[in-house]
């Protein structure tokens, strides 16, 4: 988004892997806290697994949807991301096949709840 406004969701099936980025992200964020993490307030469908230092980065655990500013068309359940086909089809089984993991941080100016492009609030 223009002015510096935005988001990065990251979404793993490897649990170990999301631990090693929020840790990387810490570290990132003690020199230059730019981004804030998605409190769980703003995540009501996502479950909280754990949380990373004062800045309180989260990692969630549940599928991608809106809350989060993932937008996915009806016609393509699960997701339209080079992951999610990657999850569909079964690649990658040397992490977990029923799980999501998310990390969702946004600017320390961003819209605490922003969404899609289609005929989604913005607040």
């Amino acid at each position: 988004e223009p002015k510096g406004k935005g988001r990065l969701i990251i979404v793993t099936d490897n649990v170990i892997y999301a631990r090693l980025i929020c840790r990387t992200m810490i570290r990132v964020l003690e020199e230059d806290a730019k981004l804030v993490g998605l409190s769980p307030g703003e995540v009501r469908d996502l479950r909280r697994i754990e949380s990373f230092g004062q800045s309180s980065i989260h990692i969630y655990e549940g599928k991608p949807s809106l809350s989060i500013g993932h937008y996915t068309p009806n016609k393509f359940e699960g997701g339209t991301s080079y992951f999610d086909r990657l999850w569909r089809t079964g690649a990658g089984k040397h992490a977990d096949m029923r799980k999501r993991f998310i990390i969702a941080v946004r600017t320390s100016g961003g819209d605490a709840v922003s969404y899609g492009s289609k005929g989604v609030r913005k607040t």
